[in-house]
């Protein structure tokens, strides 16, 4: 059987500056990928078949979040992992979208990676290695 990746990207996506645009690029991507495996019917031939969004590393810049194209504003909404992510909410979403593996991504500066160097959510999120 092959593999397929629930994608739980964490980045500054909320903040503004490169990092968040380099982040809303790669997940602007994924998120045409998937629905369009899946608007084909060719989503048993995707690696890809979910993606989570978590804002991390950063603050949230309003101004620029109300500046982006109202398709990039849902598919981040859209996108959004719960609120507070729990190892059940991971298994479900793995269930229900027949993930075999989840990938994580920390797109941020070294400084906010586990253990940060300033306040901010931890990635990897406990429980996932570093790879």
């Amino acid at each position: 059987s092959s593999s397929s990746f629930l994608v739980w990207w964490h980045g500054p996506v909320l903040a503004g500056g490169g990092y968040a645009s380099e982040a809303l690029a790669f997940i602007t991507g994924i998120d045409v990928h998937i629905r369009s495996a899946a608007a084909n019917q060719k989503h048993g031939n995707s690696n890809l078949v979910a993606l989570w969004i978590t804002p991390h590393g950063d603050g949230t810049d309003l101004k620029y979040l109300e500046g982006l194209p109202h398709a990039l504003q849902d598919t981040i909404r859209r996108r959004m992992a719960p609120a507070h992510v729990t190892p059940r909410a991971i298994k479900q979403a793995v269930k229900q979208t027949k993930a075999t593996h989840v990938a994580v991504v920390c797109h941020s500066e070294p400084g906010a990676w586990d253990p940060a160097a300033f306040s901010t959510s931890r990635c990897p999120p406990f429980g996932y290695l570093r790879t």
